[in-house]
């Protein structure tokens, strides 16, 4: 079977080896996807992640929410941890550790969304494989209500489970 950290490994090269084929039309599938969900429709509340190359895209996600009225959270790392900030249309960006859009004039913010939109690097079943942080399952492990929604292309399903006592499973994974 193959390791954890091996897998990753395979994943970050499969990923920055190749244009995933139809990047745009497959996050545009699974934005509808998103959208559509009934826990997405209820939340009055969304933690989502600003998408970096390679990841599925959240632009229109965040969009979608903000002309919602949505409450929007986004990621900051800090340090160890992650934090989030509120954003919103008039949000301004720099780019943060890992290459991540960073909110400068975010609010800061310990509430729990009720929904939470996750990046996957690969999945099985309902595991979900980050980057190798360890930032998503620190942060989810003190957001117990929160609706954890992953979201991936299918180019990254893996056969095999490689899921680890500390790992933050998701609830629901959505795939183009």
């Amino acid at each position: 079977m193959l390791e954890k950290s091996q897998l990753k490994i395979e994943l970050r090269k499969k990923n920055s080896a190749k244009d995933i084929k139809n990047k745009k039309e497959k996050s545009e599938a699974i934005y509808l996807k998103v959208i559509s969900s009934p826990h997405y429709v209820k939340a009055r509340s969304i933690f989502v992640y600003l998408s970096t190359n390679g990841e599925v895209s959240t632009d229109k996600i965040v969009e979608d929410a903000l002309n919602h009225r949505k409450i929007v959270l986004v990621p900051v790392i800090v340090g160890k941890k992650m934090v989030t900030h509120i954003i919103n249309k008039d949000t301004l960006y720099e780019v943060g550790k890992y290459s991540i859009k960073t909110p400068i004039n975010g609010r800061l913010t310990t509430m729990e969304a009720d929904l939470t939109i996750v990046p996957m690097l690969g999945f099985f079943n309902k595991e979900r494989l980050g980057k190798g942080g360890g930032y998503y399952d620190r942060y989810l492990a003190t957001k117990p209500s929160t609706y954890k929604m992953g979201i991936c292309f299918s180019d990254y399903v893996s056969s095999v489970s490689f899921a680890e006592t500390h790992d933050i499973g998701m609830d629901e994974i959505l795939v183009d």
